[in-house]
């Protein structure tokens, strides 16, 4: 009797150990999502195009959030020998994302809208919409720098359109 108790003791402390371990691998498991991450590409000598790469990402992160981070970090090592490349300053921040039911607000450091000249400005511009219009299922997104909505950028005052969405750029 007195091994019976034991090894039913020992079968339950085995199968709650069991479901414990099953628990944390299976909370490990981590779904993928691909995000579209623009950037601009050099198709012909002096003719570039904003054109959508690739990233695989955690299933389980701000999509939004994640993707202008991943704009920010800019083509990586393969993307670059593939031509890619970016308009978007290096320091460029993120300040805050507002995302509501019918737009979204990305509010970006003051970097974003300093160097380079109209065709830079502009293609910055739709590199960052796409993106977050991609991650956010399509809404509208408005841009604000340092906390306050911009209509234009840059010396040359490059107009950012309001309420916006995907939209092409062909130099």
């Amino acid at each position: 009797m007195k091994k019976t108790v034991i090894f039913i003791l020992v079968f339950l402390i085995a199968l709650v150990i069991g479901a414990y371990l099953q628990n944390k691998i299976s909370t490990k498991k981590v779904e993928m999502n691909n995000l579209n991450i623009y950037f601009v590409k050099t198709i012909e000598e002096n003719h570039t195009k904003i054109i959508p790469v690739k990233r695989a990402v955690s299933g389980q992160t701000n999509l939004i959030k994640t993707a202008i981070a991943e704009l920010l970090k800019g083509p990586n090592e393969e993307e670059k020998k593939q031509g890619f490349h970016t308009e978007i300053p290096e320091n460029t921040k993120l300040i805050n994302i507002v995302e509501g039911p019918n737009k979204v607000i990305i509010n970006l450091s003051e970097e974003f809208e300093q160097g380079g000249g109209s065709k830079s400005m502009a293609a910055r511009v739709v590199q960052l919409t796409n993106t977050v219009s991609y991650a956010s299922g399509e809404k509208p997104v408005y841009l604000e720098l340092n906390g306050k909505a911009v209509e234009y950028i840059g010396g040359e005052g490059v107009e950012v359109p309001k309420n916006h969405t995907e939209y092409n750029y062909d130099d």
